[in-house]
C-alpha cells in the first residue's frame, strides 16, 4: 500500500484528478481484496472520494468500477452483513 499512497500523494500535488480517482479506486480494490472489517471500512471512503471526483469531472468511464467496488463494500462490509457470529457459538 505504500506505492499506492505515493501515487495518491503525487496525483493530488499535480492536480491530476482523473488519475487520482483511478488511484483511489486501486487502493480501495486492494483493501477489499485483503478483506476483513477494517479493510472494508477503509475502502468505502476511498470509493466515495473517487465517485465525487468522477461526478465533478463527468468521467463516466470509471462509473462501472465505482459501482462494482461500492457494491462489494456494501455486500461484504460489516455494516451491511451485520455482526459476524463467533465460531463455537
Amino acid at each position: 500500500m505504500v506505492y499506492e499512497a505515493l501515487r495518491t500523494s503525487a496525483n493530488r500535488r499535480w492536480g491530476a484528478r482523473p488519475w487520482l480517482a483511478r488511484t483511489l479506486l486501486d487502493c480501495a480494490e486492494a483493501l477489499i481484496n485483503r478483506g476483513g472489517p477494517a479493510a472494508f471500512g477503509e475502502a468505502r471512503p476511498l470509493v466515495e472520494q473517487a465517485a465525487g471526483i468522477v461526478a465533478e469531472l463527468g468521467a463516466a468511464g470509471l462509473a462501472p468500477r465505482i459501482e462494482r467496488l461500492g457494491a462489494r463494500c456494501d455486500v461484504l462490509g460489516p455494516t451491511a452483513a451485520g455482526p459476524r457470529p463467533h465460531a463455537g457459538r
